[in-house]
């Protein structure tokens, strides 16, 4: 499991047990390990996204675009293989 994804997903949990009236509120990650493959596939599809960077995210790096790219995907596909 990549610490990113995980990272990510226990951010999705929280984030829904804060914005949410439902009855888990007061579970933590550790209390719900049901819940993990659907907070871990949706960290999954949230960094996925991200793999294409923006042309603004490109030119804020200084790097020209054809590098930030390559490096950032790279970044991104090491995180989605682990």
């Amino acid at each position: 499991m990549s610490e990113m994804v995980e990272r990510v997903a226990r951010a999705i949990f929280k984030n829904f047990q804060e914005t949410q009236d439902n009855h888990l509120r007061k579970d933590t990650w550790e209390q719900r390990p049901d819940l993990t493959p659907y907070h871990m596939a949706a960290a999954r599809a949230a960094i996925a996204a991200m793999r294409e960077p923006t042309e603004e995210m490109a030119k804020s790096t200084g790097y020209s675009g054809l590098a930030m790219r390559i490096v950032w995907q790279g970044m991104i596909d090491k995180v989605l293989a682990g």
